[in-house]
């Protein structure tokens, strides 16, 4: 081949790699006029770097995240971004490292620096597809981490995210046929649902009777000019019920915060309980919380 052919060749690979994250197919290659031994020459004198089989980086070793999400799909034909490495795609954690997670239907297994979760059914409204990739929708990617994280890790990613849909993550669990998340999956729709202060306040009350803590003297009452949900008058103390999910309570904490001062010059201290903190297991220690300060 003439010298500027080459050079031309040179060029035009690099232009794609430069469209593409720094990666470049083996087809492509192909399609660009490089044959198996043109391939090995560039890969012997490190003009490209195989980061899976059939993909390549070009000049260089280093991705950016988004770069290491396009090489694992592609390393994968017919697969989609899944699990931890869609939560790092959708923004709701890092990046895993030297790990990708992918999700197909085809026969394939897991490698080096590559996770690969068969599943016999992923449905088309599961999946988002992007101009290099495929990912898990956010809804489907929530199903999927339930199936691999415990449950502090799932709540950690939900309490991440600024929106989630109840709806659509109980849509796509009907859809999966990994079940594995379920238990999870429940307990988190029902923390993720607008749980309204009343609810809460009958819940807590339950709470109370079940576990033997004593019930308070009022509800929704002022102490000290503050209006509290349950007020202990004999013990000086408040519990406050937080029904609101943690991300959306960001702005709000401050004033919270302020509220508990004031009441603690007034001599009261305050307890503040998420839903969650009635589930079966923490109750035991909210149950030891509450009977420490409310019982002498």
């Amino acid at each position: 081949m003439p010298e500027e052919d080459r050079l031309q060749q040179a060029w035009a690979v690099v232009e794609l790699a430069e469209a593409q994250e720094g990666l470049v197919r083996r087809e492509q290659l192909v399609a660009l006029g490089l044959d198996k031994d043109a391939i090995g020459l560039r890969l012997a004198d490190a003009r490209l770097h195989r980061k899976h089989r059939g993909v390549y980086t070009v000049g260089h070793r280093l991705l950016r995240p988004e770069g290491e999400w396009v090489a694992a799909v592609w390393a994968v034909p017919g697969c989609v971004l899944s699990h931890q490495s869609a939560a790092a795609f959708h923004g709701w954690m890092a990046n895993p490292a030297g790990q990708q997670h992918v999700t197909t239907i085809n026969e394939a297994t897991s490698r080096p620096g590559l996770t690969v979760h068969r599943m016999a059914r992923l449905y088309a409204v599961d999946v988002a597809r992007h101009p290099l990739l495929a990912v898990t929708t956010p809804a489907r990617t929530i199903v999927d981490l339930a199936s691999v994280l415990t449950w502090p890790e799932l709540r950690g990613v939900a309490d991440r995210v600024r929106l989630l849909d109840v709806a659509a993550i109980r849509q796509a669990q009907g859809r999966a046929t990994d079940r594995r998340g379920a238990v999870k999956l429940r307990r988190l729709c029902e923390r993720l649902e607008a749980h309204t202060k009343s609810e809460f306040e009958r819940r807590f009350l339950r709470f109370c009777r079940r576990h033997g803590v004593p019930l308070p003297d009022a509800v929704n009452a002022r102490v000290g000019g503050v209006l509290v949900d349950c007020r202990y008058a004999a013990q000086r103390v408040v519990v406050e019920l937080d029904s609101r999910a943690f991300h959306a309570r960001q702005g709000e904490m401050r004033e919270d915060r302020r509220r508990d001062r004031k009441l603690l010059r007034e001599g009261v201290v305050t307890v503040r309980l998420v839903w969650e903190d009635l589930d079966d297991d923490a109750a035991a220690a909210t149950v030891e919380d509450l009977l420490a300060l409310l019982v002498a």
